[in-house]
């Protein structure tokens, strides 16, 4: 299967799973999911819109970014 059709689905997931777990009620709007899928090699964060404005712009992908590095060398926290 492509890489593109593999994160699309991990990415549907992702979203299912910050609707199912309610973080979009959350107070202020502040509910934030950090997704991984060690199958399709794939995290993503996905924050509601209260504390997505709070948050500096690149500040989720830099997290994504050292979360997979970490993962890839065996050192998750």
């Amino acid at each position: 299967m492509p890489p593109r059709i593999k994160r699309q689905r991990a990415h549907r997931r992702a979203v299912e799973q910050f609707l199912a777990q309610n973080l979009h009620t959350t107070p202020s709007r502040t509910g934030v999911l950090i997704f991984v899928s060690a199958a399709e090699r794939f995290a993503e964060i996905i924050a509601d819109a209260g504390i997505n404005e709070k948050v500096a712009e690149g500040t989720w992908q830099a997290i994504v970014d050292q979360l997979t590095k970490d993962i890839g060398n065996d050192q998750a926290r």
